[in-house]
């Protein structure tokens, strides 16, 4: 029987550790620092997905406002609607839709005023060109060219003011400027006002600017005895001084005066056939001279120089030149 000998007694192991390096704080900071960067990231995230597809849509305009529910539509034209807010859009509308807005043009049945010589045109309501005068202006040979009184503001055989207006051609043969023309006319008016006013009486007198058929125009008001207001004005082509004289029953009762004046038009003086007086040449003529010019930038082409029929019936011997505005 074989012996068995006894084993040696069995030391264990100890484990091994592992070799972990030192600790850093620092390195934990910026571990949390990473995740929260992370997470918030992950949050504006979901935030901005949220608010595109679970938010109310933005209302930038008439149409959107309209679509969107909740909101107040006023029945009113052009459309506004209102948001929830209190924000409100107005409905854009169309050209054609805008003329629709427009007030009708009165001015569309009216009646015309046309004269090729004077080389202006103007409309005006259902007046009477018989009945009344009008003074206007009163230096540098002035023409009367149309006057016109609404009828319904006349009292006959009186001298009642009434609603009125004059036109008056002046040929500007001195080729002044406006301003020269109208201190002329001043002048006259402060003299006869003098001569009528009581002592001490002060001149009420006073000019203002406007424009009359794209001219710039001089206005006087309460510069005459006769109360009349007048607008000065030159053509195109400094050819002419044009003066229209408003007269009113009382203040402001003219109400269609500024809508006449509106429509004042320099009719196109260019190749186009005209009849100009040049009694220049013949000094002992009774017609007014006119200053025969076409406007910058063209030149007269004479077709014939001949005698003509004067524009008043006192006047004799009227020679006249037919010519055409021919672009230089």
């Amino acid at each position: 029987m074989d012996q068995v000998l006894p084993q040696p007694p069995i030391t264990p192991t100890p484990p091994i550790s592992p070799d972990f390096p030192p600790s850093n704080p620092k390195n934990h900071v910026i571990a949390w620092i990473v995740a929260g960067a992370v997470i918030l990231t992950i949050g504006i995230g979901i935030g901005l997905v949220a608010e595109k597809y679970l938010s109310p849509p933005q209302i930038s305009s008439y149409e959107e406002c309209v679509k969107a529910n909740g909101n107040q539509i006023q029945t009113i034209y052009p459309g506004t609607c209102v948001t929830d807010d209190g924000r409100s859009f107005r409905e854009v509308l169309t050209d054609e839709e805008k003329k629709k807005l427009q007030p009708p043009d009165e001015t569309t049945s009216w009646k015309t005023y046309t004269t090729d010589f004077w080389g202006i045109t103007f409309k005006y309501p259902d007046f009477d060109a018989t009945c009344c005068g009008i003074s206007g202006a009163v230096t540098g040979n002035p023409v009367t060219l149309i006057t016109l009184a609404d009828s319904t503001t006349v009292v006959p055989n009186t001298d009642a003011p009434f609603d009125g207006i004059a036109l008056y051609g002046i040929p500007n043969n001195g080729n002044l400027t406006l301003d020269q023309y109208v201190e002329k006319e001043k002048a006259i008016f402060l003299a006869d006002f003098k001569s009528m006013a009581d002592p001490g009486q002060v001149n009420q007198g006073k000019t203002t600017k406007t424009t009359v058929a794209g001219q710039p125009a001089l206005v006087l008001t309460n510069y005459s005895w006769d109360g009349i207001t007048r607008t000065y004005f030159k053509s195109n082509a400094n050819s002419f001084i044009f003066e229209i004289s408003k007269k009113e029953k009382s203040p402001n009762h003219f109400v269609s005066y500024d809508q006449i004046l509106s429509t004042f038009k320099f009719m196109d003086q260019t190749n186009r056939e005209l009849n100009c007086e040049i009694n220049r040449i013949y000094e002992n003529t009774a017609v007014n001279p006119v200053a025969c010019q076409c406007p910058p930038g063209y030149e007269k082409n004479i077709l014939e120089t001949t005698w003509g029929p004067c524009p008043k019936p006192e006047m004799r011997d009227c020679p006249q030149t037919k010519f055409k505005c021919i672009k230089k």
